[in-house]
């Protein structure tokens, strides 16, 4: 089994209700446990129709130490399947600190699972350095649709940086770290972390304030969600694969974004050199 393989398992279990499947079969734990022998995946299912409640983990698929965590149960006489979550370990990120309950027996049993991803997709796998989660809502006519992502500085830092000096969008674009559109992948990405949360319009990928979208100026009703009037940036829509899902190329919004930047930075006063020094070319004063 590859990655690709993980991610499908993911992606059922992630669109299903509550993250439950029913009736798993041995092929579906081998995708999301590839680093178990088939003995193994029989002994969980056999465990798990004798009514125990049997838990196992699989390895993640983008951030290094992430695990995710399933459960097999026995209801009204049907095994379910449960996604439950992600623990990452200490090791796979830098903000957070190991949690209480790990417990060093656990470490060999785990270890299983990070070796295997290391071994057959370790280069697609990257630490985890951010400091910001942000999920974007992109607001289809059929629904909103979620991307999860990280960037290696907060929001207020990131704005920081852009103030006089670049397009906000363009400091969007150095400091992403990782997005997804899979709601399992991106718990590898959040971890236990809050996210902020900003709506797009998904006609033309602009940013939306009180008014609706900015740049096509569709309606949208209110959420509750802070809109920043902030449009998808160009790295996140190539990330994910969303760039070609607008009606309106996000481009549009995007230059509307650099040249509002540009004519704002040409009408800022230039900064004056004091009238009470006088500079020489050989540095004097």
């Amino acid at each position: 089994m590859t990655r690709a393989g993980i991610l499908e398992g993911l992606g059922l279990l992630g669109a299903a209700k509550t993250h439950t499947l029913h009736a798993p079969t041995t092929a579906l734990i081998a995708k999301l446990a590839p680093h178990l022998e088939s003995h193994e995946i029989a002994g969980l299912l056999t465990d798990a129709r004798d009514s125990k409640i049997v838990s196992f983990i699989g390895p993640g698929v983008l951030i290094r130490g992430a695990e995710h965590v399933y459960v097999l149960t026995k209801q009204q006489g049907v095994l379910q399947l449960q996604w439950t979550g992600v623990f990452r370990r200490k090791e796979s990120f830098h903000y957070t600190v190991l949690p209480s309950n790990w417990k060093q027996a656990d470490y060999e049993y785990r270890e299983r699972a990070a070796n295997y991803a290391a071994v057959h997709y370790g280069n697609q796998l990257q630490w985890d350095d951010s400091r910001e989660c942000v999920t974007w809502f992109f607001m289809y006519a059929s629904g909103p649709r979620e991307v999860r992502a990280a960037y290696r500085r907060t929001w207020a830092e990131m704005l920081q940086l852009a103030n006089g000096r670049c397009p906000f969008l363009q400091v969007l674009d150095a400091q992403l770290c990782a997005a997804t559109l899979h709601y399992t992948v991106g718990a590898e990405i959040f971890g236990d972390r809050a996210s902020r949360l900003v709506r797009v319009c998904g006609n033309c990928g602009g940013g939306i304030d009180a008014d609706g979208c900015t740049y096509c100026h569709t309606l949208y009703t209110s959420a509750s969600v802070v809109d920043s009037n902030t449009p998808a940036h160009l790295h996140l829509l190539e990330e994910v694969g969303l760039f070609d899902k607008f009606n309106v190329s996000p481009i549009n919004a995007i230059k509307v974004h650099y040249a509002k930047w540009a004519a704002d930075s040409v009408r800022q006063p230039t900064r004056q050199v004091p009238h009470d020094r006088v500079i020489t070319f050989s540095g004097e004063t």
